[in-house]
């Protein structure tokens, strides 16, 4: 018995209650006075954000998120942040990761963008002054600070921001987390430059010569005042996006900022636009400023098109945790700071990010590298119970749960199938094997997600959803899967539930067996074998080890580094 159970209050940041992981409502730390931005925290998987909270409660850490720390503390990374070592770069992107509750898992993500240019293309048109559907009382110390003290909307619980304000707000907490990051420039890019009596204009941040510190007070110092300047004009988004896909020299990730339709070409034109670019140099997220739907409908329809490459959509965090909520269930913990990453990096990580508001389960790999940490069995086995629309999966809930490879990998295969091989979707990671140390200026092939993966189809192997039909008994046994339990635990006398009401799971122990070759552009990346590492390393700590829930598979099965 744990000795802390004597005491009479818990002090611990993280508790277990029958195998799930959970934020202890007794915990005195910072955060605890702040509320959780997810949905149902009292349901949701427990969000960890920072190497602190790692050490502290002994926490198995993801392959992927496990890589991109030891990524960001090699030299060639420390050198062109100007810190003084991969410690210092941790530490601050936990306390900025920490303050908006963004899941350590991210950090492999945000590695992703070493390989790209940024260009932010921002719409000043005249409508941009209009409100939002943003709280005003929402918005970060960026905004406040900005407004007067007699602005009568910090005494009105319902203002809201105008869009441009949006806008600006989303900029400034997406530049708080690119501060870590050593991207190429940053570019910013006005529909209407000189709008203003020549205040607006395009402008390029670099990290150049600056630690993360220093870029980001000169970032915001910069953002602050363009956007001080009021809005006009029309929306020729036709135009700045065409020379936009042809202007750099490098694969560049664009962020596009608007509130509605484009004024001199039709919708249809930007749609064509944007679906005959060049995919693999030119991702693209739309970040929509508007509580207008009907005005960026056009945009939303480009990103539910199945032929899209490289495109998101991103709205406000209320509609997209109402509609994550839908797809995924209470269980997912989608906070402020997941939508906030979207925002950066979902176009560029089209299998999982940009899925979020789909009706299809994570497997338990892909949920394990979001969220930064290894979930348990029983962890898994609830989010998909409590996943509204995991019934119609549940012939492949042992695959989904075993093998390491991503949902869409697994359902483009028959329920059935043996374990994927790496034949699917590619030559693994075998590559890596005698990579030099990392070094982002060196030459890369553009990113392709598409490469080396079988088109997913997803009424291919499954029938027709009818939400009216009655779900099927879930049978382990079924087509072959076998489920595997702990030697010193008996096997369940229930099958996990399937409807997201239903009483709890029993409790089971995942087997991987041998490893598989994980498969090409999963989402993440994995570092190099012989990566160098800072003598300070977080790694090299002696951090408290997390009991192995299964056994670990032998080789990285994150993404591959693109190298």
């Amino acid at each position: 018995m744990d000795a802390r159970q004597g005491l009479s209050q818990d002090t611990r940041k993280y508790i277990f209650e029958n195998g799930l992981m959970k934020l202890n409502p007794h915990f005195g730390g910072a955060q605890n006075n702040v509320p959780s931005t997810v949905a149902v925290p009292s349901q949701a998987l427990a969000i960890v954000s920072s190497t602190q909270d790692i050490l502290a409660s002994g926490i198995q850490m993801s392959e992927a998120t496990k890589n991109s720390m030891e990524i960001m503390q090699d030299p060639s990374y420390v050198n062109q942040l100007r810190a003084t070592d991969g410690g210092t770069i941790l530490d601050g992107l936990s306390a900025i990761f920490n303050r908006y509750e963004v899941p350590i898992g991210m950090t492999n993500k945000l590695l992703m963008l070493t390989e790209y240019n940024l260009n932010f293309i921002i719409d000043n048109s005249g409508t941009m002054m209009n409100p939002s559907d943003v709280k005003f009382n929402t918005a970060s110390q960026y905004i406040k600070d900005k407004c007067r003290s007699n602005d009568p909307r910090f005494l009105t619980p319902n203002a809201m921001l105008t869009r441009w304000e949006e806008a600006e707000e989303r900029i400034h907490i997406m530049i708080d987390m690119l501060a870590f990051v050593p991207t190429g420039p940053i570019n910013f890019t006005f529909l209407n430059p000189d709008s203003s009596n020549g205040a607006i204009k395009d402008f390029v941040l670099d990290h150049t010569n600056k630690t993360p510190e220093e870029f980001a007070k000169y970032a915001h110092a910069m953002i602050s005042e363009k956007f001080r300047s009021i809005p006009s004009g029309p929306t020729p988004l036709y135009e700045k996006l065409n020379e936009s896909f042809t202007k750099f020299n490098k694969p560049t990730v664009h962020y596009v900022l608007t509130d509605g339709e484009p004024t001199f070409y039709t919708k249809e034109d930007v749609k064509s636009l944007v679906m005959n670019r060049n995919a693999s140099r030119n991702p693209i997220n739309f970040i929509t400023c508007t509580g207008d739907n009907a005005e960026v409908q056009w945009i939303k329809d480009i990103d539910q098109d199945e032929s899209k490459q490289l495109v998101a959509e991103i709205d406000d965090f209320v509609t997209e945790s109402a509609e994550v909520l839908k797809s995924h269930g209470p269980k997912f913990p989608f906070s402020r700071g997941l939508w906030l990453m979207c925002q950066l990096v979902a176009a560029i990580n089209p299998h999982d990010l940009d899925k979020l508001d789909e009706p299809k389960p994570f497997s338990k790999f892909t949920l394990d590298n979001l969220m930064g940490r290894v979930t348990s069995a029983i962890e898994y086995q609830e989010y998909f119970r409590l996943n509204p629309n995991a019934h119609r999966y549940n012939n492949y809930f042992n695959r989904l749960s075993t093998e390491p490879y991503m949902a869409y990998q697994i359902l483009s295969t028959p329920p059935g199938s043996a374990p994927i091989q790496s034949q699917y979707v590619g030559q693994g990671n075998s590559q890596f094997s005698n990579q030099p140390p990392f070094t982002p200026q060196a030459q890369t092939p553009a990113y392709n997600p598409q490469v080396q993966t079988p088109a997913y189809n997803p009424q291919s192997q499954n029938p027709a959803y009818n939400s009216q039909a009655q779900n099927p008994v879930y049978n382990p046994q079924v087509q072959g899967n076998t489920w595997n339990y702990p030697q010193n635990q008996p096997a369940p006398s229930a099958p996990p539930a399937t409807n997201w009401n239903q009483a709890s799971a029993p409790a089971n122990n995942n087997n991987w067996g041998q490893a598989q070759p994980a498969p090409n552009n999963m989402g993440g990346w994995n570092q190099p074998a012989n990566l160098q590492t800072n003598a300070n390393s977080f790694f090299n700590q002696n951090r408290p080890q997390a009991p192995q829930l299964y056994p670990a598979p032998q080789q990285n099965y994150s993404a591959n580094r693109r190298t």
